[in-house]
């Protein structure tokens, strides 16, 4: 949106993900929808988590480079004292990440998007991999102002199978429509 040859005259954007410069020329038309973020592990490598300060030391998929993702993982991380420096931190996102974590490729993932996305649901529902519920939330929305805390109810995906197993406490960036100017 930057850079006036390039033909686009409205975007979305994650919200946090962009700092505004002098004379951007660029406008929010408005939050439009939440967009979860979700930190699945690898129970064997965790057991119960419900703390970031737990994924200290471990393997971690961050979000693909220059990602939305990895943007909000990077902040979340540094907030913990966890960096490169302590962590095993992957840039890497996609599809393919449910496969890779129950091969051990990893102990945790860090994924944004909505919960009808396909690898979301994937993950909610594989053996052995677990939904991270922040129990810091609240703080984290009080450092971060661009996040939001959204409570995942107890069965709210499989009655049946009653998934999650308990109330699950998620963040949120929103979905943010931006526009040039002279639009």
């Amino acid at each position: 949106l930057r850079d006036p040859e390039f033909a686009v005259d409205v975007a979305f954007i994650q919200a946090g993900t962009a700092r505004t410069k002098d004379g951007d020329g660029l406008y929010s038309l408005g939050d439009m929808y939440h967009e979860p973020l979700w930190i699945f592990y690898r129970e064997a490598a965790l057991g119960i988590s419900d703390n970031l300060l737990d994924l200290k030391g471990k393997r971690i998929a961050v979000g693909g480079p220059g990602s939305g993702t990895q943007h909000l993982a990077m902040e979340l991380l540094a907030a913990n004292g966890i960096d490169a420096k302590n962590s095993k931190l992957i840039e890497v996102g996609g599809n393919d990440l449910l496969g890779r974590l129950q091969r051990n490729h990893f102990d945790a993932v860090f994924v944004v998007g909505p919960t009808q996305s396909s690898l979301v649901w994937s993950l909610l529902y594989a053996p052995g991999v677990r939904l991270m519920s922040l129990t810091h939330a609240e703080a984290y929305t009080r450092r971060f102002p661009y996040l939001t805390r959204l409570v995942l109810s107890r069965g709210a995906i499989d009655l049946t199978q009653d998934i999650p197993p308990q109330h699950i406490q998620l963040l949120s960036p929103m979905a943010t429509l931006l526009a040039r100017e002279d639009t």
